[in-house]
C-alpha cells in the first residue's frame, strides 16, 4: 500500500469516529466529504468506507462526478449505476444499506460535497445538522491539505475554469405563493428559510439578497408571525415549519 492510500485509510478511521460524534444521531451510518477545485482541476476525498472509496476509483466514477454538481440536498436514484454498485459493494461487506444523498455547496473555486448514507428519512430539522457537518469537514479538509498537499488528486473532467455566483434580484412582492395547509409562504420566504438552514447569518442573507439587515430581520419576524409566535428562536421556527408540513422536498427548488 502506497503512502497516499495509507493516508486515506487513516482518514477513513477518523471519519468513523467523526460520524459517531456528529451525525450518527440523525441516522447517518457512513459518509464521504469531497472537495473539487475546478480552477486547478484537483480534488480530495475524506471517506468513511475505505473499500468503497477504492472501488469507486477503480470503476472510474470520478469522471462522472461533474453530473452531481447541483447545489442542495440531492438523493441518489436507486436505478442509477452508481447507487447499484454502491449497494452491491456494501452488501458484500455485510454493511448497512439505506438511502444515499449528496449535500452540495458551491465554493469560489468549485464545489464541496457531503455524501452520506442514512437509514431514516431526512427530517427538516436535520438539514442544519448536516450543514454543520459539511462546514466542519470543510475546515478539517483544509487543515489536511495544508499538512499534506499530495492528498489532492487530478480531476480529469471537463468543467468550467471559473465558477460564478448568481444572486437573485427578483422583487420580493412579485414571487409566487405556496400553501402548506393553512400556512401560506412566498417563494422569497422559502428562500430565506433555506439560507438560514444553510447556516448563513442575517448579514450574509442581506448581502445575497441585496437588501438591508433590517429588511431581513423584518422578513423573519413576519414569517414567525404567520405561525402565531413572532418571538420564537430560529431552531423553534424550523420545528414549527415541519409541523405545518413544510418539508425538505418543498425546498428543493430553492437550495
Amino acid at each position: 500500500m502506497d503512502q497516499y492510500h495509507k493516508n486515506i485509510k487513516n482518514i477513513s478511521q477518523s471519519m468513523e469516529q467523526w460520524i459517531q460524534s456528529n451525525i450518527a444521531s440523525i441516522g447517518v451510518y457512513e459518509c464521504c466529504y469531497g472537495y473539487y477545485n475546478l480552477k486547478t482541476k484537483q480534488w480530495m476525498s475524506m471517506p468513511t468506507v475505505y473499500s468503497w472509496y477504492c472501488a469507486y476509483m477503480e470503476k472510474g466514477f470520478t469522471v462522472q462526478v461533474k453530473d452531481r454538481f447541483h447545489e442542495g440536498l440531492i438523493p441518489w436514484r436507486n436505478s442509477d449505476l452508481l447507487y447499484r454498485e454502491y449497494k452491491k459493494h456494501l452488501q458484500k461487506k455485510d454493511l448497512s444499506i439505506g438511502s444515499k444523498f449528496d449535500l452540495v455547496r458551491k465554493t469560489n473555486n468549485g464545489f464541496e460535497m457531503l455524501t452520506f448514507g442514512t437509514l431514516q428519512p431526512v427530517r427538516f430539522e436535520d438539514y442544519q445538522t448536516l450543514y454543520h457537518g459539511l462546514h466542519d469537514l470543510s475546515y478539517q479538509a483544509h487543515q489536511i491539505v495544508q499538512r499534506n498537499p499530495d492528498i489532492m488528486r487530478p480531476l480529469e473532467i471537463e468543467a468550467p475554469q471559473i465558477i460564478t455566483h448568481k444572486h437573485s434580484h427578483t422583487s420580493w412582492d412579485t414571487l409566487k405563493k405556496f400553501k402548506f395547509g393553512s400556512l401560506i409562504l412566498t417563494g422569497q420566504e422559502l428562500q430565506l428559510i433555506q439560507q438560514l438552514l444553510s447556516l448563513m447569518t442575517y448579514e450574509e442573507i442581506a448581502l445575497s439578497q441585496s437588501v438591508t439587515l433590517h429588511e431581513v430581520e423584518r422578513s423573519f419576524y413576519r414569517l414567525k408571525e404567520k405561525i402565531k409566535n413572532p418571538h420564537i428562536t430560529n431552531s423553534e421556527l424550523f420545528i414549527e415549519l415541519r409541523k405545518n408540513y413544510v418539508l425538505m422536498s418543498h425546498l428543493k427548488d430553492f437550495v
